[in-house]
């Protein structure tokens, strides 16, 4: 045992300890406390006493009990996942990715996510469909894609394919056959859709179809001018040599064809200013892609595009459950630019001359692919009362005829 010489005072007792002398605030006439495995207590050993390590058991709470219980608030409807071998997980930070729900026929509904497109409102409300009754059997947010491969390994043997019991939910990884299933392809993953997903492709389909189920895969797009507005805002570009943040006018001609660039590469290093109109990233391929997606929707008018996801996927209609969905507002916080319902025109409220004639130069390429965007809405008819003014492409054709043939 260690021990050290020390001296006591009338307001406690001292050691020397690692070359310096601290003090212990507990008096040497106290009854002796358990700290560690050693003892520090009354002196008794004629001016020898035990050093005692720096640790300290925890003391119980102080706080009332009925207190204490008021303060571990029970978990809302969904917060917890209730796994097939009785045990409870707790969301990651993308919410709830398993439950108990059995389908007879399966779906796969793969949201290829683009950046200020209105994609994280789509995920909330997929999350949604998680919470009590459930009416997905499975959300996977984007960094959790591998739990999507290991449902299907044997199509996706370059990606390693895993199941992961804390990144995917659970221990038991659910059968695709009875199960209805969202994946989010954002960021960094849009490279595993378009690398991995896309050419296999048809055999996914062609497996649920087998069982009389469905892949739906959908996308949307967002006005160019807006959509430039919103990434200016969001992640501010700086300039190279002076660190500052670039102006606007600067920095529009090195945003031409984002939207592009977005449907075919992962990230934002990999795009080229310029709307090429042929080549691998060029403004056909895009389009061509654009064409590859089930359901294609634009961000003012979300809402349509979840009431057809609804249909598609096979969920029962709720209307409660897509009525407050949060609808990105177009512009830059109405100062800069904003979407306006009339013709969905670019209303400039601080851009000089110069800037609007850069914006309409630059969101040409664009231009043209959310003309397409709007082409392949889903008929308001069906879904009347989850649509509004800006849910049509007339308005907006109309104030852009130089793409109503193309």
């Amino acid at each position: 045992m260690n021990t050290r010489r020390h001296r006591t005072t009338e307001r406690g007792e001292t050691w020397r300890r690692g070359g310096r002398e601290t003090r212990n605030s507990i008096h040497a006439a106290q009854p002796s406390r358990r700290l560690g495995t050693e003892q520090v207590g009354e002196n008794s050993n004629g001016g020898r006493g035990t050093a005692t390590p720096w640790r300290f058991a925890p003391q119980p709470s102080s706080m009332p009990a009925a207190k204490l219980a008021k303060k571990k608030k029970p978990p809302k409807p969904g917060q917890s996942i209730v796994l097939r071998r009785n045990q409870t997980a707790q969301p990651s930070k993308f919410g709830q990715r398993l439950s108990s729900l059995l389908v007879p026929a399966p779906s796969l509904l793969l949201l290829y996510h683009i950046e200020k497109t209105g994609g994280s409102s789509v995920f909330r409300w997929l999350q949604r469909q998680m919470r009590e009754p459930p009416r997905l059997s499975a959300l996977f947010a984007y960094g959790q894609t591998s739990c999507f491969f290991a449902m299907h390994a044997d199509l996706f043997p370059k990606m390693a394919p895993r199941w992961r019991a804390k990144m995917c939910g659970g221990e038991v990884m659910p059968d695709w056959r009875t199960a209805r299933v969202a994946v989010q392809f954002h960021a960094y993953s849009k490279g595993f859709f378009n690398d991995q997903v896309l050419p296999v492709l048809p055999q996914l389909r062609a497996r649920y179809a087998a069982l009389g189920g469905r892949v739906v895969s959908t996308t949307m797009l967002r006005e160019p001018a807006s959509y430039l507005f919103s990434k200016y805002i969001m992640w501010p570009p700086h300039d190279k040599a002076t660190g500052h943040v670039m102006e606007l006018p600067l920095w529009l001609p090195q945003a031409e064809g984002l939207q592009r660039t977005a449907l075919l590469k992962a990230g934002p290093r990999a795009h080229t200013p310029g709307c090429p109109a042929s080549g691998p990233t060029g403004l056909e391929e895009s389009r061509k892609r654009l064409r590859t997606f089930d359901l294609v929707g634009v961000t003012s008018c979300l809402t349509l595009l979840l009431a057809a996801l609804e249909q598609a996927v096979g969920l029962p209609p709720d209307a409660a459950r897509i009525s407050n969905v949060y609808a990105r507002p177009q512009g830059w916080r109405g100062k800069s630019g904003m979407e306006v319902a009339t013709g969905g025109t670019l209303e400039s409220l601080r851009a000089n001359a110069t800037t609007r004639a850069t914006l309409e130069r630059v969101t040409r390429c664009d231009d043209t692919l959310y003309a397409d965007a709007l082409r392949r809405l889903p008929p308001r008819a069906a879904f009347a009362s989850h649509t509004n003014a800006t849910c049509t492409a007339d308005a907006w054709l109309a104030a852009h005829p130089q793409y109503r043939s193309r």
